[in-house]
């Protein structure tokens, strides 16, 4: 599912930049950068845990586009998906 950071404040009655500026003194990250990292640890338990396909992972996760997963997971974990995937089976 798409969330974006203004959906996210509106639903709680915040303003846009207010909500934005709250979430980083709080959370030291940008909403962005926190969804990613909640994103990232969601497929990293889904690489290693099913056998869905990579593909599958990243939609069910909330990424739209493969190779921005690919490389934000690679980015994260020092590895890829399928890398990931295959040392942790062996």
């Amino acid at each position: 599912k798409d969330i974006s950071m203004g959906d996210v404040a509106k639903k709680f009655g915040y303003a846009y930049n207010y909500f934005g500026n709250r979430f980083k003194e709080i959370t030291c990250k940008s909403f962005v950068e926190y969804l990613n990292n909640l994103r990232l640890l969601n497929a990293y338990s889904k690489v290693i845990l099913s056998d869905d396909s990579l593909e599958k992972i990243c939609e069910d996760v909330g990424y739209r586009n493969f190779s921005y997963f690919y490389r934000k997971f690679k980015d994260k974990y020092g590895c890829t998906p399928g890398s990931l995937r295959k040392n942790k089976r062996e």
